[in-house]
């Protein structure tokens, strides 16, 4: 969509399905670099934080003999990943 009024196709989200009209559009200039040092600066140090937990782990098996606890690792790990890729495309 790129010109007021105009309406997208249904959306689904975790909230449902929605339709989209834009408003309006405006420009705007990007922060200064001072703005989003801290910001940049924690997302690199959490990167580095992950890819170095990924190699301590490559190879590893963890072997959890709680049913219960083994499913909820299992779903936090799974959540954890799609986390990941969804906030490495809203990075790019």
């Amino acid at each position: 969509m790129t010109d007021a009024g105009q309406v997208s196709d249904p959306v689904q989200s975790q909230f449902g399905w929605h339709v989209i009209r834009l408003e309006e559009t405006r420009e705007s200039t990007a922060p200064a670099f001072e703005q989003v040092a801290g910001q940049l600066q924690q997302r690199l140090l959490m990167r580095t934080f992950d890819e170095t937990i990924a190699n301590l782990m490559a190879g590893v098996q963890v072997d959890i003999p709680d049913p219960a606890l083994a499913a909820a690792v299992q779903a936090q790990t799974e959540g954890a990943e799609v986390d990941a890729e969804a906030a490495e495309e809203a990075a790019q």
